[in-house]
């Protein structure tokens, strides 16, 4: 009994340690997970976005990074929704809404760098927003 109890705290030890906070790291193309650098962050201009209202319109590397990761989840058997973005040369951020009992509003941060379109940030419970300049007031209360 008491090495089963060891052994679940062990799990649930193991299973804490790999979480990570997703709003803080950058993820490059290739799916591998690092900080974000000072230059990662600095190339974000909201001041040079677009709107787009397709997630089809989106550039090619931010599309298969939000594909790869928070497009995939499925909640209440519906994958998330895109709703609205902002692209630059330089920068793109996208907001969706993950379904659920209570659907939830979210977005999304990229930057363009010398290796590709790179994830720098999520914002979670922004609110529903239905253009880029209501997105850009909403995640900007959290910067």
């Amino acid at each position: 009994m008491t090495k089963a109890i060891g052994l679940g705290v062990a799990l649930s030890i193991a299973v804490v340690a790999s979480c990570s906070d997703s709003g803080n790291k950058a993820t490059q193309s290739t799916g591998q997970d690092t900080r974000p650098t000072v230059d990662l962050l600095s190339l974000y201009d909201p001041s040079s976005l677009r709107e787009v209202r397709n997630f089809a319109d989106l550039p090619e590397g931010v599309q298969s990074l939000a594909n790869a990761s928070y497009m995939k989840i499925m909640s209440d058997n519906q994958y998330p929704h895109f709703l609205v973005g902002g692209v630059g040369e330089s920068s793109a951020i996208v907001a969706f809404e993950v379904f659920g009992y209570v659907p939830v509003f979210d977005a999304a941060e990229y930057v363009h760098s010398a290796s590709g379109w790179v994830y720098v940030k999520r914002w979670n419970n922004i609110g529903p927003v239905s253009d880029l300049q209501g997105l850009l007031k909403a995640v900007s209360t959290t910067r």
